[in-house]
């Protein structure tokens, strides 16, 4: 679309066509979860705003409200039971959210919010290229693909039918239309059909606000492992100014779903993926910053994803994996931020269903019925046993890491324990028993692997039949830098509660800070990529805190050696 309202030339993806995709084999798939304390048998599947499925025998009845997830204690949960006792079913109706009339001032700040995607269609055919050879950060590249190709495909036939004056007007009504409904699916769904309920003629602000993010999201470098362009990376205040209208569209896009009373997964996505453009325009210790992450919590709990998730009914496969990424990502930023601003996690274990998701790429995720089945049957503890790694299976592989550190957190935040030896001795033993667990190429020797990167060999990852990249090496970098920073923040609650020689929370500090530095030195390998959110932060924030700590408990140790020999050498005079 050009500045005037005309699609410039480009050729047209293919429409998706609609067809069957049941999951008869996987439908009794369940992920294990990871909890702490263990969940009681009755531990049931979220309801849903958008949708809400059949309850399984013993499990908690779903109870579909506007209001978002309502649990057992609710008095909603009790009047469901009640007419369940007397045979009856409540109708979806009862709770449907009536829609609101659109007015002309809604469809005009729609209209401006709807201009700016004339100015980022080149920047959305650079995300589409880079899609096409990686995975999503978040959301699955085919919805994307969708989102994109249908898009255009409706700018280019539909909506030229409008009179260009008048044109952007008429999509702002569609999109506020379309965003007042609901997006439903079932276990039959394929994600392009999924995604079609989103784009083109079903066009929704939580799409549009995604795609903003995305271009946001690549000019801050906050977040996709590519490799900027030499215009992006020589321009960085053109960069920031890109990344500040995109939030601020972003921004416009999220209150428009609110008003609409849209709290839809697509719709958590879009809320998430504004914190880390927030964190890179704001400051990530802004106030802002901590608000906005804090609504990403309120989303999760409204949504129900802090329990359990599977496959049934109405969430095909792919939709189920989306929850768990999306959930454990929101679990996982929490610990950060926690550990960074030491303040108490918004999300804990205790009242949660963490499950890890499974070490699959997108291709496999989306993939048939038949071809996942097969996948499926192959994993080992979730893991693949061949093909590069990705995102999904280092937070496959840091997902009970993360919530060990929570409990450390308990430790260090909290309030004084009376047996904290006896408790850091248990969280070591869960952090071995973890770490045995993982799979050949996380136990491996991180320095090693530096080491052999230095030579420039090729070599394999071990038990993946595939050689090292350079993205695979920084993720699995980021993982260890993390291990390394929570057996640093267990060393440091053990000498701050129990006053104990800080020799090993010394060393500890040293061992993060020598891979770091090791790390940094390899500039060559892995030059020019940049560092998605969960190894930005831990290669960063975690080396400056640690640096720090090291440095004054070195100081305090000379200060106090310094001050015993002072003593000892007037001990004499007096």
């Amino acid at each position: 679309m050009t500045r005037n309202g005309r699609v410039s030339p480009k050729s047209a993806s293919p429409r998706t066509t609609p067809g069957p995709n049941a999951h008869p084999s996987i439908a009794g798939y369940r992920e294990p979860s990871i909890t702490a304390p263990p969940q009681q048998p009755n531990s049931s599947p979220a309801p849903r705003v958008d949708f809400g499925g059949a309850a399984q025998d013993g499990a908690e009845k779903a109870v579909i409200s506007p209001l978002g997830f309502l649990g057992e204690s609710s008095a909603s949960a009790v009047v469901a039971e009640l007419i369940d006792s007397m045979g009856e079913t409540p109708t979806e109706a009862i709770y449907a959210q009536a829609e609101d009339r659109i007015t002309e001032s809604m469809v005009d700040k729609g209209a401006a919010v709807l201009y700016h995607l004339q100015g980022i269609e080149a920047r959305l055919e650079e995300f589409e290229a880079w899609m096409r050879i990686g995975d999503g950060y978040l959301l699955f590249r085919q919805a994307y693909q969708v989102f994109i190709s249908e898009l255009w495909h409706y700018f280019r036939t539909e909506l030229q039918a409008v009179p260009q004056e008048r044109r952007l007007q008429y999509l702002s009504r569609v999109v506020w239309q379309n965003t007042h409904r609901p997006m439903t699916a079932t276990s039959n769904t394929t994600i392009e059909e999924w995604a079609n309920q989103a784009t083109g003629r079903n066009l929704r602000w939580e799409t549009v606000g995604l795609l903003y993010s995305a271009v946001g999201l690549r000019a801050s470098g906050a977040v996709f492992t590519e490799q900027l362009s030499s215009h992006d990376a020589s321009h960085p205040t053109s960069r920031m100014a890109m990344a500040k209208t995109m939030l601020r569209l972003v921004d416009e896009c999220v209150g428009f779903s609110r008003e609409c009373g849209s709290v839809t997964d697509l719709f958590a996505c879009l809320i998430y993926e504004r914190s880390p453009l927030v964190e890179w325009v704001r400051g990530d210790v802004s106030a802002e910053a901590w608000a906005r992450f804090s609504d990403v919590c309120n989303v999760a709990v409204e949504l129900g994803l802090h329990k359990e998730k599977h496959t049934d009914a109405r969430t095909p496969f792919f939709l189920c994996e989306l929850r768990i990424r999306l959930f454990e990502a929101i679990y996982v930023h929490d610990k950060y931020v926690s550990t960074y601003l030491g303040r108490p996690p918004r999300i804990s274990y205790r009242h949660c269903v963490i499950q890890s998701p499974i070490d699959l790429c997108d291709d496999d995720v989306c993939s048939s019925p038949a071809e996942l089945a097969n996948i499926l049957a192959k994993l080992n503890n979730g893991f693949v046993s061949s093909g590069k790694l990705g995102r999904a299976t280092v937070r496959r592989a840091a997902t009970g890491h993360f919530i060990i550190r929570e409990e450390i957190l308990e430790i260090v935040l909290g309030n004084p324990q009376d047996d904290v030896t006896d408790r850091i001795h248990q969280i070591r033993e869960k952090i071995a028993r973890h770490t045995e667990e993982m799979p050949p190429f996380i136990r491996l020797d991180p320095e090693e692997l530096l080491d052999h990167v230095r030579s420039g060999q090729c070599f394999e990852i071990p038990g993946r039949k595939v050689t090292w990249r350079p993205l695979d090496v920084v993720l699995v970098l980021g993982l260890h830098c993390n291990m390394r920073h929570t057996d640093f923040l267990l060393e440091r609650a053990l000498v701050r509660r129990s006053k104990c020689d800080p020799a090993k929370l010394i060393a500890s500090a040293r061992s993060l800070l020598n891979l770091v530095m090791k790390a940094t030195s390899n500039s060559g390998f892995l030059h020019g990529f940049h560092l998605y959110k969960v190894e930005l932060v831990s290669l960063s924030k975690s080396a400056r805190v640690d640096m720090v700590s090291l440095l004054t408990i070195r100081s305090a140790c000379l200060l106090r050696h310094s001050h015993r020999r002072s003593l000892g050498d007037r001990a004499p005079e007096a």
